[in-house]
């Protein structure tokens, strides 16, 4: 049944994303760059997860995400056959949503091991805790259902009583990503294809610069650092300031 209601609702959403690529209309302009086939899950979750760290809210707001999933549709459907690597190039989160790990003092750390420490019995409730999971040195690493902002989840645990630290779950390595970022008028995407000992810190980069306004995409600039090691004049400023 789960699986029924969220096949409907990408249905659903599928033909609500699909409204801008139809018709070539005046208020979107797609410019001939009309793609009218279905959402699939994968597209989804990712402009999802876009949305939820760039808005820094606790869950992404489905206006945004319907919003960047356009984007990405765009970009990728005018400029895919000419820049192939961002076809296949995912965006990464700074940090695992729904997850984060806390430290508490001594005695709370008891209460809770006992069972007997019930001051976060609301927030577990309120955000769906799924796992308390032990770490060495009397850490809890929570997770939770959903996709939730770990950096918002944080702001409301850390007023428990017997708080005394919490960070986000970490990255582990480097990888390929997408680097978003939005102003007023506009959204900007940052595409990074990269390789090379990524669990180390990826030794090679490839970058594709991009404007949306309007649903309608700009390609800013491509920058190959192993050809090339200066920084292009469009270079964004905010790279990597976006996830730190």
């Amino acid at each position: 049944m789960r699986a029924l209601l969220r096949d409907s609702a990408l249905v659903a959403i599928s033909i609500y994303i699909m409204l801008p690529f139809f018709g070539c209309s005046s208020t979107t302009d797609c410019s001939g760059d009309c793609e009218p086939d279905i959402i699939t899950e994968r597209q989804y979750e990712e402009a999802e997860l876009i949305a939820l760290f760039l808005s820094g809210e606790i869950t992404a707001p489905e206006t945004l995400t319907v919003h960047i999933l356009n984007d990405l549709r765009a970009i990728r459907y005018r400029y895919g056959n000419r820049h192939v690597p961002i076809l296949t190039v995912p965006f990464v989160p700074p940090a695992p949503p729904s997850c984060f790990y806390i430290t508490f003092d001594d005695t709370t750390t008891q209460k809770i091991e006992g069972g007997t420490y019930h001051a976060w019995d609301s927030l577990n409730a309120t955000y769906g805790l799924n796992e308390v999971r032990p770490v060495f040195g009397g850490d809890f690493n929570l997770y939770f259902d959903g996709r939730l902002n770990p950096w918002r989840l944080i702001e409301f645990y850390e007023t428990l009583p017997g708080f005394v630290t919490a960070h986000v779950c970490p990255r582990i390595g480097d990888s390929p990503n997408i680097y978003p970022h939005r102003t007023l008028d506009c959204f900007y995407y940052l595409f990074r294809d990269a390789w090379g000992d990524c669990l180390s810190g990826c030794i090679f980069s490839e970058f594709w610069f991009y404007k949306v306004e309007e649903y309608v995409p700009s390609f800013i600039g491509h920058w190959d650092p192993q050809e090339d090691p200066e920084e292009p004049e469009w270079w964004p400023e905010w790279y990597p300031d976006w996830w730190l």
